[in-house]
């Protein structure tokens, strides 16, 4: 007989954390945010690598991620009063500083309130942040995908736009076609070809 789905927990909590680059939100994040909605009153998203320039790991900025975050919610159905967002830059070799932004950005949609849960999925030594929260409950996500924003970048800067459907919602989609043929996705393209090369 077929595994039955795991069961979300009964109790709600007021507000939900998930922390990712989202370097572009693709159909797995949507899948854990649209889980997490149904767990949480409000979702707050925390986009890292805020301010940092463009590049091949990072082509999209914060304003472009949060926009893209809101639409392919939107567009699933999710009311965007439920959202609320926070951009952290990156401090290498200053977790300190970095845990602290993430603490004051959240705290600044909580009001203080101790009913928080952070939602994520242990998978790597690049979950470890998971656990720098001890004061924050722990919601792991259902969600299994071997989908990765690498490879969305990938079909990007290798010209294989038809790829992107089976990867992204409609939303995203939509916005990385008309990226495409912009100055700046070029740039990237050139940088993209470049760093091949040079492993070549």
């Amino acid at each position: 007989s077929p595994t039955p789905a795991p069961q979300l927990s009964p109790t709600r909590r007021a507000f939900g954390v998930y922390i990712g680059r989202f370097e572009p939100p693709h159909l797995a994040h949507q899948a854990v945010m649209r889980e997490a909605l149904e767990q949480v009153d409000t979702l707050i998203l925390v986009i890292g690598s805020a301010r940092a320039a463009r590049s091949t790991k990072n082509p999209f900025t914060a304003q472009e991620r949060e926009a893209l975050i809101r639409a392919m919610l939107t567009e699933a159905g999710v009311d965007p009063a439920r959202l609320r967002f926070v951009a952290v830059r990156d401090h290498l070799y200053d977790e300190g500083r970095w845990l602290a932004e993430v603490r004051s950005g959240v705290q600044a949609h909580t009001g203080g309130s101790a009913d928080v849960a952070l939602i994520g999925h242990i998978k790597d030594g690049s979950s470890y942040y998971l656990r720098s929260f001890p004061d924050w409950d722990f919601l792991p996500t259902h969600v299994v995908s071997g989908l990765s924003a690498t490879a969305v970048r990938r079909a990007l800067f290798e010209r294989r736009l038809h790829d992107l459907g089976g990867m992204v919602p409609p939303a995203v989609e939509a916005f990385l076609r008309e990226f495409y043929p912009s100055a700046d996705s070029a740039a990237l393209r050139a940088e993209y070809e470049h760093l091949l090369a040079c492993q070549a």
